[in-house]
């Protein structure tokens, strides 16, 4: 017995001897590890300018589509100012326009005032219709009575800014003129299309007219006496009251010039003193009646500067003789300021006039500071994206070369556990029997020394703990690389729990564990092998930390959609911080069991991986001093 116990030893020794010197039981390994060192780049950080070298036609397109955006953007801004200014510009002259149209239609108030009492008052179409017929003095006292009649209240009419109060016979020619009393008697069919059209279609007539003295917004009407036709009156405004108007409504400096043509064409010769060419263009004409606009209480700067710029304007030409609506910004000695120009149609339709109104641009230098400060900050912004983009691409090949290296590495990694895994569980395992058989043999045997014996068992154990440690993690390599086949169906959960207690049997005997398979007639979908080892798994682990006299039982439920496996034992327990340790493969969760038992620390981590793989779950109840469950759910399909 003594020299069959003297052979096992030599047989262990023999194997820990060509375990220690990578030597397999009956022959050499013949494949050493692959030096990786020459398969891949050493990491280094890339020099900027190696990489600006080996990048040169990506970095070109770069920089050109860098350029192109911020040129787009200048562009865009550029537009966009433009659109902003041109905006204002057009809601300054709608203004304008607005302010004139609402003037225009508040003053005929008046002149239909005026017109009910002259058109109420028969002595005065009685003398209308007399001076039709009258020749010479009977002409002249006829004159002289309506002057009386009227002349308080054309001086009425004189404080309301209206300026003509004139009659006319129903041929057209004039009687009376109260501005100018000594002119009458000229025909005023050409000269005065208002007046032909009062009193050709008997209806009343309004618009802008230039006169033969003076020009004016017109409202003519005929006159009736005993429902015959006697002739026609008009009261008019001149334009510059009708700028009066519009200045009290906002703040802005007004002038209005005339066509020349017209002015030569109509007015009398010696009434041409009243006019003088514009400042701006000799094609139209201004009243000299009247001053020039007051630019320096409203913008604060002499007209004759305005007039510098407004000139020297090249769409200003073009503006006049198009007669177009609109309005020019300038910047005069540092003030920003808008001019506007309103055409205005006289009474057939035909444009004559300009209304000029200049005012002050207080919205400009808000405008440009903004869009300085949207360009600069859109400028950085694509700058930075471009240095970010840049800096990314050259961090993308830097961590695309370490994604290589670290794949390289991770294969060789994989090469190792596979060579290590492969050549070592072999011996390893035969290692691990044959001292469990001395173990069991030296125990059988009364002449060995209880040293001796105690010997053996740590032997064994320490054989056993190795074993394991090889197999979890073969397991474990296999399951990362993705080596392991899944291959699932049907299996009586019954029989695979029964065939892993019979392997550990002998483990529990020694601890006095009953092991139980309360499993009934319950068949659980999945992969055989990966279902073994996660039971064998728990029920070693269980094994390792039950007290002696325990038990450790294995039963299962099952629906519609799932089978829930439970192994549960009556050990010491978990803390919940050890619970949640379990889960962690960063944390070294492994203890020693009751008997010191030393663990791999990768058991739970492939029973994880391994219920993962079946797109199933595990979970973990425990109570310190109680007891642990361990609850694998896993699908039905």
């Amino acid at each position: 017995m003594l020299a069959a116990s003297a052979n096992l030893v030599d047989r262990c020794t023999n194997t820990a001897l060509s375990l220690s010197f990578g030597l397999n039981t009956t022959e050499k390994v013949s494949r050493p590890l692959k030096d990786t060192k020459s398969d891949h780049l050493t990491l280094e950080k890339l020099r900027p300018a190696q990489w600006f070298r080996s990048h040169r036609v990506r970095l070109v397109s770069s920089t050109l589509v860098y350029i192109l955006t911020i040129i787009a953007i200048l562009v865009a801004l550029i537009g966009g100012y433009r659109s902003q200014i041109d905006l204002r510009l057009e809601e300054r002259t709608r203004e304008l326009e607005v302010a004139y149209e609402t003037v225009a239609s508040t003053v005929a108030a008046t002149p239909e005032l005026v017109h009910a009492q002259v058109a109420a008052n028969g002595a005065i179409t009685r003398l209308m219709q007399d001076a039709h017929l009258a020749e010479g003095p009977e002409l002249a006292e006829l004159r002289s009575q309506l002057l009386g009649y009227l002349a308080e209240d054309y001086v009425i009419l004189q404080e309301l800014e209206f300026r003509q109060l004139h009659f006319h016979l129903r041929d057209n020619r004039s009687f009376l003129r109260f501005h100018r009393p000594e002119r009458f008697g000229d025909d005023l069919s050409d000269a005065r299309p208002t007046v032909r059209a009062a009193n050709e279609t008997l209806l009343p007539a309004y618009g802008f007219e230039e006169g033969r003295i003076i020009n004016g917004f017109r409202y003519v009407y005929p006159l009736f006496h005993d429902a015959e036709h006697v002739g026609s009156f008009e009261i008019s405004m001149n334009y510059q009251a009708v700028l009066s108007r519009i200045r009290a409504s906002r703040p802005v400096a007004l002038d209005f010039v005339l066509s020349q043509q017209i002015i030569e064409r109509t007015v009398f010769d010696d009434e041409l003193e009243n006019y003088e060419p514009s400042c701006f263009s000799s094609a139209f004409a201004r009243e000299t009646t009247f001053g020039y606009p007051d630019t320096s209480t409203v913008l604060g700067l002499e007209y004759d500067c305005i007039l510098g710029d407004l000139e020297a304007s090249p769409d200003l030409t073009k503006i006049l003789q198009e007669y177009q609506k609109t309005s020019l910004s300038f910047t005069m000695q540092g003030v920003p300021v808008v001019v506007s120009l309103l055409p205005v149609r006289n009474f057939e339709g035909d444009y004559v006039a300009f209304i000029l109104g200049y005012s002050r641009f207080d919205e400009l230098p808000a405008l440009r500071r903004f869009f300085w400060v949207l360009g600069l900050t859109l400028l950085m912004l694509t700058t930075a994206v471009f240095i970010l983009f840049l800096r990314t691409t050259q961090g993308r090949e830097r961590l695309t070369r370490i994604g290589e290296d670290l794949q390289r590495t991770i294969q060789a990694k994989n090469r190792f556990f596979s060579i290590v895994s492969h050549d070592l569980r072999g011996p390893v395992g035969s290692l691990a029997t044959l001292c469990r058989m001395l173990d069991i043999e030296l125990k059988e045997t009364a002449e060995v020394p209880a040293s001796t014996r105690e010997t053996a068992e740590i032997i064994a154990s320490g054989a056993e703990n190795a074993s394991q440690l090889l197999h979890d993690l073969l397991d474990w390599s296999r399951s990362q690389r993705g080596d392991i086949t899944y291959d699932p169906a049907e299996h009586p959960l019954h029989e695979l729990v029964g065939s892993q207690i019979t392997i550990l049997e002998r483990a529990a005997a020694e601890k006095s564990i009953s092991l139980r398979n309360d499993v009934g007639e319950v068949t659980v979908y999945g992969d055989e092998y990966m279902i073994k080892t996660i039971l064998r798994n728990l029920l070693s682990n269980g094994i390792k930390f039950t007290p002696d006299g325990g038990s450790i039982s294995v039963s299962a439920t099952s629906n519609t959609k799932a089978v829930v496996i439970s192994v549960t034992d009556t050990g010491v327990g978990m803390t919940e911080q050890q619970q949640a340790d379990i889960y962690d493969f960063s944390i070294k969760a492994s203890t020693k069991g009751t008997r010191y038992e030393a663990g791999t620390g990768l058991g739970f981590t492939v029973c994880n991986e391994f219920v993962r793989v079946h797109q199933g779950k595990i979970t973990v109840e425990s109570e310190l001093g109680v007891g642990t469950a361990f609850y694998i759910h896993l699908p039905r399909s």
